[in-house]
């Protein structure tokens, strides 16, 4: 039987590409969302880690309350970062992943 782990954070995503999720093979749930004041692009990165995230590319976190969530029937398994665009943005995360 596996195990279970939670990861719940809050982070400060900058203007500059921001790590948000590392490549996890056992992610099960993922919820990333934007709760700042400037959208957040999000870059999905194949393993290893291809390119920096850029500002117009990518997933739309739209400020103050715009979220992405990924479960098993459509999970991305790799590293994920993100880049504010205007100012800094918090983000909430939360990752359910198993070993």
């Amino acid at each position: 039987m596996k195990n279970q782990y939670v990861n719940d954070n809050s982070l400060t995503c900058d203007v500059a590409d921001t790590p948000m999720l590392p490549d996890r093979p056992g992610r099960v749930l993922a919820f990333i969302a934007n709760r700042g004041v400037n959208p957040v692009f999000l870059r999905f990165h194949a393993p290893p880690k291809d390119s920096l995230a850029t500002v117009g590319s990518g997933i739309l976190l739209v400020a103050g309350g715009g979220s992405l969530t990924m479960d098993l029937s459509g999970m991305f398994y790799g590293a994920i970062s993100g880049i504010a665009n205007g100012g800094v943005s918090e983000c909430t995360i939360i990752e359910v992943y198993e070993v």
